[in-house]
């Protein structure tokens, strides 16, 4: 229902209803972050991304199942892509890398944005990269 101002409200309701039936709901003070009230499994909903955090395998496929009982899924077990920020997960070294490789040259050529004709270089000193 594309351009109704209700759309969005009504698919939540609606999902938060189906959620609901198999254990799931959303946090009262954390729209978005959603947990079960018996799996070890929290996932955000970010209009049509699901970021899932999960201890064991089978939680994950299970709520995998319950939304594909009424929507088309598809997932990327790698993590590497969430609402169009790419992850570079470090477990490691207990860490994620976080960028958006080519969003400052889609808006550059988006805005028509001119190539200074001097370099305009950081206006402070910073540390040197060791």
């Amino acid at each position: 229902m594309y351009n109704l101002p209700q759309a969005g409200t009504l698919v939540n309701t609606l999902l938060c209803e189906r959620l609901a039936t198999h254990g799931s709901h959303e946090l009262q003070h954390m729209s978005g972050l959603w947990t079960h009230e018996t799996h070890p499994i929290w996932f955000t909903l970010v209009v049509d991304d699901f970021g899932i955090k999960y201890f064991g395998k089978e939680h994950a496929d299970r709520l995998l199942a319950v939304l594909g009982e009424e929507y088309t899924v598809e997932t990327d077990w790698t993590g590497s892509l969430y609402v169009g920020i790419t992850l570079d997960w470090e477990y490691q070294q207990g860490h994620i890398d976080l960028s958006m490789p080519t969003y400052v040259q889609k808006q550059l050529t988006k805005y028509e944005h001119a190539k200074p004709k001097h370099p305009q270089h950081c206006p402070f000193c910073p540390n040197p990269i060791q």
